[in-house]
């Protein structure tokens, strides 16, 4: 991670809320190991707990979920192109969302974090190429 990454300041407030609210969800094993697979390639991206990162998965999870009306699991069943368009639309969504609770970035931080997402979608990209 860079020092540009190390240093980002998120929304503690929002960090502690999802923190809270991702421990008490009863995830079916499937849906965890889902969640933990996806949360993989951010951790050690962004500077904050392993927990949050897996409860903001989870929500761009379910947001995803609600807006294509249909279940994470259906991604086992799509077309190469498909999931590769459903990861991309999730990793925009989490984009989205840690940008909005970024705090006091500087145009360096900024910079550093539109890159890391790039890169984070070539990474996903290159993990379910590998996977098919």
């Amino acid at each position: 991670m860079s020092d540009a990454l190390k240093n980002l300041q998120f929304d503690q407030n929002e960090i502690e809320k999802v923190e809270r609210d991702f421990s008490r969800l009863q995830l079916h094993p499937i849906q965890h190991g889902m969640v933990d697979a996806m949360s993989q390639i951010m951790i050690g991206f962004l500077p904050i707990s392993k927990i949050a990162i897996r409860g903001f998965t989870w929500k761009v999870m379910q947001n995803w979920q609600t807006r294509n009306q249909t279940t994470m699991e259906s991604l086992h069943t799509m077309s190469l192109d498909e999931t590769v368009e459903a990861t991309k639309e999730m990793l925009a969504d989490s984009r989205r969302m840690y940008k909005r609770l970024l705090w006091n970035a500087t145009p360096e931080q900024l910079k550093a974090f539109e890159k890391g997402f790039d890169e984070l979608f070539h990474i996903s990209i290159k993990m379910i190429k590998e996977t098919r």
